[in-house]
C-alpha cells in the first residue's frame, strides 16, 4: 500500500521434473562386429542427466530388463556407444535412452544389419605335377556369412597371384570345395 511493501509466509516448491528427451543421430563405422552410435539428448526434462545408453537384440520387442543394454556415464549432451562382439550378417534393433531423477525415456528404435566378411580358403597341396599340368583345389572353411558366388584356382609363374591378374578356373558358387586339373601355361 502507500506505506510499503507486506509479504506473506514463504512457501518452498519444486516443479515437477519431466523425462528427458533423447535421438539417435546416427550409426556408423558398421563392420561385421560392431557399430558406433551417435546420440544426442536434447531436452534434460528439467533435472540433470545421470545416464545414458543402449538397449539391442535381435527383435524389435527392446525390454529394458532382458535386453542387451550399454550403459555410460553422462557427460555432454552429445554421446558415443560403440556395441561390440555381435554376430555377423544379423539385424539388430537398437534403442537409445537417457535417464534423469524421473526416470528413463527412450528414443525410435533403429534398426541395423552387420556386414559378412572375406571368406577363408584353405589351398591343398599341388599334386600329380607334369611338365605341362598340375592339380590342386581348395577348402571353403568359412563363407563369410555369405553365398559363395565363385570360387576356383588362380596361378601365375609370379608370386601370390590374384584373380584379377592370374590365370583362373571358375567353378560356380555353392559348394564348398574346388578341385581342378590345369594345364600349366
Amino acid at each position: 500500500n502507500s506505506i510499503g511493501v507486506s509479504y506473506g509466509e514463504t512457501k518452498i516448491f519444486k516443479t515437477s521434473v519431466a523425462l528427458p528427451e533423447v535421438v539417435c543421430v546416427e550409426a556408423y563405422e558398421l563392420t561385421s562386429s560392431s557399430v558406433k552410435i551417435l546420440g544426442k539428448v536434447v531436452n534434460h526434462g528439467g533435472e540433470t542427466i545421470s545416464e545414458v545408453g543402449i538397449l539391442y537384440g535381435t527383435t524389435s520387442d527392446l525390454n529394458p530388463i532382458t535386453s542387451s543394454k550399454v550403459v555410460s556415464v553422462y557427460t555432454n549432451d552429445s554421446f558415443n556407444i560403440t556395441l561390440t562382439s555381435l554376430s555377423r550378417v544379423t539385424e539388430y534393433y537398437i534403442h537409445l535412452f537417457a535417464t534423469n531423477s524421473a526416470g528413463s525415456t527412450y528414443g525410435d528404435i533403429l534398426k541395423i544389419k552387420t556386414l559378412p566378411e572375406l571368406p577363408e580358403v584353405i589351398t591343398n597341396d599341388v599334386t600329380d605335377i607334369s611338365n605341362n599340368s598340375a592339380k590342386s583345389g581348395g577348402v571353403i572353411i568359412d563363407d563369410g556369412g555369405t553365398e559363395i558366388l565363385s570360387k576356383g584356382l588362380v596361378w601365375s609363374k609370379s608370386n601370390n597371384p590374384i584373380v584379377e591378374q592370374s590365370l583362373r578356373t571358375d567353378e560356380g558358387g555353392g559348394e564348398t570345395d574346388c578341385h581342378r586339373r590345369q594345364t600349366a601355361q
